[in-house]
């Protein structure tokens, strides 16, 4: 697995955020879009490992008032993903769509996983990393150990860009 990007917003103090939930759209059985992966297994394994990185990392999940809202995708298709508008009107949960302040385009190969940190307060994009290699032949991986590894390795630059989230 190799991480394909990350980027934090270097304005966030990581150390008032102490806990997240996922956006409803991870639990949802079917995601709407062209480019994204309907596979309840491979949802079910990133989400599990989503959570054990941010719990190792001194976050606790919180369905009644999270600070943090966790959302990610898992393309099935190239595409390119030019503003954060794209992932669909189910995607940021009723919260208004955060945009970066400095707005990029990313080319994403099948098989990329695309995880999202968002302040729940103000909707403010905290942290985007991008994983690629959730590919297995022409079907997407429902290996637990290298879907865990890869989103650990997304988590390790999670850590790496905005390091006052390890230091709890």
């Amino acid at each position: 697995m190799a991480v394909v990007q990350s980027d934090a917003n270097t304005d966030v103090d990581f150390d008032q955020f102490k806990s997240y939930a996922f956006a409803s759209q991870v639990d949802n059985q079917l995601d709407e879009g062209l480019f994204f992966v309907n596979d309840l297994i491979a949802k079910a394994h990133i989400r599990n490992a989503v959570s054990h990185e941010l719990g190792s990392r001194g976050y606790e999940k919180s369905a009644d008032s999270p600070d943090m809202v966790v959302n990610f995708r898992l393309f099935d298709k190239p595409t390119t993903i030019s503003a954060l508008g794209d992932m669909g009107d189910t995607y940021w949960d009723g919260t208004p769509v955060p945009e970066p302040a400095t707005p990029k385009s990313y080319q994403v190969e099948a098989g990329t996983l695309m995880v999202h940190l968002i302040d729940k307060e103000s909707g403010k994009l905290l942290w985007q990393g991008f994983a690629s290699g959730f590919m297995e032949g022409e079907g997407i991986t429902h290996d637990k150990t290298k879907i865990q590894q890869a989103v650990k390795s997304l988590f390790d630059q999670f850590a790496q860009s905005s390091p006052d989230a390890i230091s709890r």
